[in-house]
């Protein structure tokens, strides 16, 4: 389990993290996503040791990660593929991760093999391509078969064939009981990957909740009109968030079917037609962070 409980971190006069709580629990993949500069990168930092909070706790499996004598073993970490010696082979960089952690050097052979990269084992990592070097990152995190797994864009550089090998590897991770705390801007994979969503903006907390409610809790209404101006007027003046689109059609979110009808007939306005619409986790993302952010200013 990783929990984050009031975490805050400051760097001069910049608050990165603000007072962030959330958990990640085993048996399922959280996804943490946020706007560049929404504090993502700190707080798993803070996760693994490399950054001490100025406020509050991050911890995983009960403690501080700093105290484990032997961490690949308990938490397996990628935050950058290219933290590694570019003159080192990946076969020798895992063996001497392997040896410091007591980790057999068996398994770490065996990592470069369902990693995909056993061909350029013996290659100097310097030459390697980004997803190649993503391969290497995720063998190196889980050789120790942890319980823990802190990604940050671990898809980052993959071919399709690569994104579906890390979208399937990571899936078969939580159904194994693991805790998989994943970061990326790629929203259509996160929808098809992660369990539960943690999204941050401005270093806090926006949304903690699983991905299939973030969208269903986004949804919008499809209206017709032959008076989409007047209409528009009228829905925005409710506080609803209302957006053109082809034919005169407005897309209606922050009311339902039933309450855009009694609003166009209490304004003497007719519908040619309403029906609700589903919106995908990109657009629920974009709503949620931009009122975050409306909201902080």
């Amino acid at each position: 389990m990783i929990e984050v409980d009031e975490l805050t971190k400051r760097y001069g006069r910049t608050t990165a993290v603000d007072r962030l709580s959330f958990r990640a629990e085993p048996g399922a993949v959280t996804g943490f996503l946020g706007p560049n500069g929404a504090g993502k990168s700190t707080t798993m930092r803070a996760l693994l040791g490399l950054d001490r909070p100025d406020g509050g706790r991050a911890h995983v499996l009960g403690g501080p990660y700093t105290r484990f004598r032997y961490p690949l073993r308990r938490v397996g970490a990628l935050l950058d593929a290219g933290a590694l010696d570019p003159g080192r082979s990946p076969r020798a960089h895992l063996h001497w991760l392997a040896r410091s952690n007591r980790i057999p050097r068996a398994k770490a052979d065996q990592a470069l093999e369902w990693a995909g990269i056993a061909g350029a084992a013996d290659r100097r990592a310097g030459g390697l391509s980004l997803g190649m070097r993503q391969r290497l990152g995720v063998a190196a995190a889980l050789m120790g078969d942890p319980e823990v797994l802190v990604l940050d864009e671990p898809v980052n550089g993959l071919d399709p064939d690569g994104v579906r090998w890390m979208r399937e590897l990571l899936r078969a991770q939580a159904a194994d009981g693991r805790t998989v705390l994943l970061s990326s801007h790629l929203m259509g994979e996160v929808s098809q990957t992660a369990d539960r969503l943690v999204v941050v903006a401005r270093g806090g907390l926006v949304a903690d909740t699983s991905v299939r409610a973030l969208v269903e809790g986004s949804e919008g209404v499809l209206v017709r009109s032959p008076r989409p101006g007047d209409l528009a007027r009228v829905l925005a003046g409710r506080g609803a968030g209302v957006e053109p689109g082809a034919d005169g059609a407005l897309t209606v979110t922050g009311m339902d079917v039933r309450e855009v009808g009694e609003a166009a007939a209490s304004a003497g306005i007719p519908l040619h037609g309403s029906a609700p619409v589903g919106i995908s986790l990109e657009e629920a993302y974009m709503r949620l962070t931009a009122d975050a952010g409306e909201a902080a200013r």
